[in-house]
């Protein structure tokens, strides 16, 4: 008994020092360099006034830290039931390579030097290799890795009660549970539905419905044949839930005008939703919040690897790990050169391009892609243009669709916006810290 309290006792500290080092990813992320403390101790005669150490000084430090815990963490796979979502050796392994991973990326890394992308993509490989030690893999089931709380694609999530709010909040607005309406509080793009890919995996700009391709896109029936990740992440008109379809045509029952608050682009989230498309009431659900999972170790591997040895041609290419993706996805295999809707003989470029838009679709909604715009050095062209939604019009049985400008949400300023603002208070306190650049 006192071996094993020991025992738990170390693995609270390296989880504490795991904690601290995560907690300084997010600092990096948000502000840049920040002041590295590590295991000093101050005291009330130090001098508080710390400068800020570089990026690339707290980058290495999370590296370095997860480095030095990640053998004293709790061995994957987790033996107890009531140990998950704590701290393993792979969640250690995934901090160190993303971090690696946004230290590589064109925002800090603006030469391009090649060896930050090849230590990302060799600590990517070390988790990767860890995965199968931990029994890591893509769950074959999209939706159940947010529905199901211990499965093999979550490496670390945030764990909630068991409840039924998330419906309740998000569902369409026309939906009543019990006595309680829903809220429809997110409203998706047309950017966002427009990225998911045919259910063949190519773009909707190229898999176009003709007489000889009666599978394309069509779009007078736009949610036809297309990615089955669109439906489970983004309610359209049509889909079935709470016992009937979806209304988002104008005077719809869940776009149905006036002054309730309702959907503004014509869609609704219905990601991290339970599956209540035979319903006829909501009931309480298990929900995670992915902070790391598999499918992201695998897309992140994808990206380091072709930044260093482009998308290759072999059996261990970047084509495999995005096909895998896009297989557990439910995308037609298809035939080659067209696997998955991955075609052979990509450039680097081409590659990058898709690796970065299969990102955006599988990740939605996981807070991945405010931070992806930003290490990729592209939000400045990708949030100063329109945002677009959908506006249907139903006249007897025949809908019609209009995409409809809504306006540029905010300006994005560049440089100053790819950073935070350090508060003034802080530098008010501390004179020794150096505000970003633009503020």
């Amino acid at each position: 008994m006192k071996q094993s309290l020991k025992q738990e006792g170390k693995y609270w500290m390296a989880e504490a020092r795991f904690l601290r080092a995560m907690f300084y990813f997010e600092l990096a992320k948000r502000y840049g360099g920040v002041p590295i403390i590590g295991d000093r101790v101050l005291t009330l005669q130090d001098d508080l006034r710390l400068p800020r150490n570089s990026y690339d000084e707290t980058i290495n430090y999370i590296a370095s830290e997860c480095d030095a815990v990640k053998d004293q963490l709790r061995p994957d796979p987790l033996a107890l039931a009531a140990d998950f979502g704590r701290i393993t050796k792979m969640v250690a392994l995934t901090l160190k390579a993303k971090a690696l991973l946004y230290a590589a990326s064109p925002l800090n890394n603006p030469t391009n030097d090649r060896n930050r992308w090849l230590r990302a993509k060799n600590a990517l490989a070390d988790a990767i290799a860890q995965a199968a030690v931990g029994q890591f893999s893509l769950n074959p089931s999209f939706t159940d890795v947010f529905l199901t709380r211990r499965n093999s694609e979550i490496i670390l999530a945030y764990q909630r009660p068991v409840t039924s709010d998330l419906e309740t909040n998000n569902a369409p607005v026309g939906y009543l549970s019990g006595s309680t309406a829903s809220r429809g509080r997110t409203s998706p793009t047309q950017e966002l539905v427009d990225a998911f890919p045919t259910s063949k995996g190519l773009p909707i700009s190229t898999d176009v419905k003709s007489a000889t391709n009666p599978t394309g896109y069509d779009a007078n029936n736009p949610y036809a044949n297309r990615d089955p990740r669109l439906g489970y992440t983004v309610f359209y008109n049509g889909v079935a839930w709470l016992s009937r379809g979806v209304e988002t045509f104008t005077g719809g029952r869940d776009r149905p005008g006036g002054v309730a608050v309702q959907t503004k682009t014509g869609y609704y989230m219905s990601k991290f939703l339970g599956n209540f498309a035979a319903s006829t009431a909501y009931s309480n659900q298990t929900h995670n919040f992915p902070i790391f999972r598999y499918a992201d170790v695998l897309l992140m591997f994808a990206e380091a690897k072709n930044e260093v040895d482009g998308p290759g041609a072999s059996t261990d290419s970047v084509y495999t790990y995005l096909r895998a993706i896009r297989q557990r996805a439910g995308i037609a295999a298809g035939t080659a050169p067209n696997t998955y809707g991955v075609t052979d003989g990509l450039s680097q470029t081409q590659m990058r391009e898709l690796i970065r838009n299969e990102r955006r679709v599988e990740m939605a909604f996981e807070e991945q892609r405010f931070w992806d715009l930003r290490r990729w050095k592209i939000a400045e062209n990708v949030y100063n243009k329109p945002l677009h939604g959908i506006r249907i019009t139903k006249t007897g049985n025949n809908l019609s669709y209009q995409v409809e400008t809504l306006g540029v949400p905010f300006q994005f300023v560049a440089p100053r916006m790819y950073r935070y603002a350090i508060p003034n208070s802080e530098i008010v306190k501390n004179t020794n810290l150096k505000q970003n650049e633009g503020y």
